[in-house]
């Protein structure tokens, strides 16, 4: 449970970012830190999120190379959110509650020598005390774990904070870890037991086959795309049955990073960036937004966003987002500007605008309805399969998929994948058809007429054609 106590008052806690440091400024900063970890830490049986991983790695950071003892850091709440990776939310105190939790409970098997000479695990929490005070968290390392990230001389690994924390998939960290261990070497075999048991994943991907689709292979692709290592494998055979991965590892330029991405690349656009995180936009949002959409479609929306805030309209960063993508600036999507226009003209043109605006709303809200709708019969049927058919049925349908986003996709969230929906929809149709909420219905449930917004949107687009021309 996180408690709620001082992290020692004699200590003044390392705060991220410091007085009067926007966020960017101090992640330019801090992704120049180094994780420094002893090899038992590396190699231990461990479990957690990428959230919670990205969390840990940035508190084993701002530990100073020569500390004795571990300090307590803090950070804001909002700035946790965007390190992390997660959405942010109007109830962040339950999110950093129940992950704190989580946390507090996770226990790291680091693995010892008995006094009989034989292998033994000793189990100890991450965090001796976490605390979410008046929008701050405040941590503190478990004290057990000094010998393995204070001052050490010998069998210790470093790695960038920054290759760290721009690794998503949920096992690529513990990959790029067990691997960046020999990069000197430039091989290692590890069997997929090992790697079982050190991910605390016994219980899953039982089948070679499947440990690899969805573990290994994926963790590669992203080491490979992200990272400073280049990482191939050559599969391990004992008798008739492939057991293990023999890895060949050399260092390699990323061609993904923190660094090169577009909001780095010059000042107007960092302003841009910056403005973005400020008004509560994630960091990750804001690298979308800004490698997609022009300059000037950016700064109109935050400007607008800013003028409605003024005027105390209940807008949030999702409004500011969705602005963005949809293009909310008047008469810059179906109505060009007519400078000779009368003024009634224009206001009809504006309203109809308007009305297009709440129309495509409400068609996208029902439609992402509909697809929550649909994912959770696809997750009913799934669950109600036998182990065996729930593998052939994955295989069948990672087969059928033709685009190699969506298989990627399908591996990341497998029946959760968005990107598959259309899919698996008609994959998953001929078990049971009846199972399936139309559209029309769940309009009808939220108030609303499917077929005649539909006919009114077709209306709005001719009187558009015939205004242009």
């Amino acid at each position: 449970m996180v408690k709620k106590r001082d992290l020692g008052s004699d200590v003044a806690p390392k705060a991220l970012p410091k007085a009067g440091e926007d966020l960017v400024t101090a992640w330019s900063r801090d992704k120049t830190s180094l994780v420094v970890r002893h090899n038992k830490l590396i190699e231990s049986r461990h479990k957690m999120t990428m959230a919670e991983r990205h969390f840990v790695l940035w508190n084993i950071a701002q530990v100073s190379r020569d500390d004795t003892s571990f300090k307590p850091f803090e950070i804001g709440v909002r700035d946790y959110f965007d390190m992390v990776g997660l959405k942010q939310t109007s109830n962040p105190y339950e999110v950093v509650m129940k992950m704190h939790d989580r946390l507090t409970q996770r226990n790291i098997g680091i693995e010892y020598t008995d006094k009989k000479g034989r292998s033994a695990f000793a189990y100890y929490p991450w965090f001796s005390e976490l605390v979410y005070e008046d929008g701050r968290i405040y941590s503190l390392l478990n004290l057990k774990l000094v010998p393995f990230l204070l001052q050490l001389k010998e069998q210790f690994t470093t790695i960038a904070l920054e290759q760290a924390m721009i690794l998503d998939g949920f096992y690529t960290g513990r990959v790029y870890d067990l691997l960046v261990q020999y990069k000197m070497i430039g091989s290692r075999s590890l069997s997929a037991e090992y790697l079982r048991d050190r991910f605390q994943i016994t219980d899953k991907y039982r089948q070679f086959r499947d440990f690899r689709l969805y573990v290994v292979d994926p963790a590669l692709k992203e080491i490979n795309e992200k990272t400073d290592l280049h990482v191939s494998y050559e599969l391990v055979k004992e008798g008739r049955k492939y057991t293990g991965f023999d890895f060949r590892i050399s260092e390699s330029k990323p061609t993904v990073t923190l660094a090169n991405n577009r909001e780095e690349q010059d000042e107007d656009t960092k302003r841009l960036f910056r403005r973005l995180v400020r008004v509560g936009v994630s960091n990750e949002a804001a690298r979308n937004l800004i490698a997609k959409y022009s300059d000037e479609r950016i700064r109109w929306h935050i400007e607008e966003y800013e003028r409605l805030r003024r005027k105390d309209r209940k807008a949030g960063p999702g409004w500011l987002v969705k602005g963005i993508k949809q293009d909310y600036r008047p008469q810059q999507t179906l109505f060009d500007k007519d400078g000779g226009a009368q003024g009634k003209q224009d206001r009809s043109r504006q309203a109809l605008a308007e009305e297009l605006e709440y129309l495509n709303s409400v068609k996208m809200r029902l439609e992402k309805s509909k697809r929550i709708s649909d994912l959770q019969v696809i997750n009913s049927l799934y669950k109600k399969l036998p182990d065996a058919e729930k593998s052939r049925i994955e295989t069948d349908f990672v087969g059928s998929l033709e685009e190699a986003f969506q298989k990627e996709d399908f591996l990341a969230y497998r029946w959760k994948s968005l990107a598959c929906i259309g899919e698996m929809r008609r994959f998953w149709y001929q078990y049971n058809p009846t199972m399936f909420i139309d559209i029309a219905d769940i309009a009808k449930e939220g108030g609303h007429d499917w077929r005649a917004i539909l006919g009114r949107l077709a209306e709005i687009r001719k009187m558009a054609v015939g205004t242009k021309s």
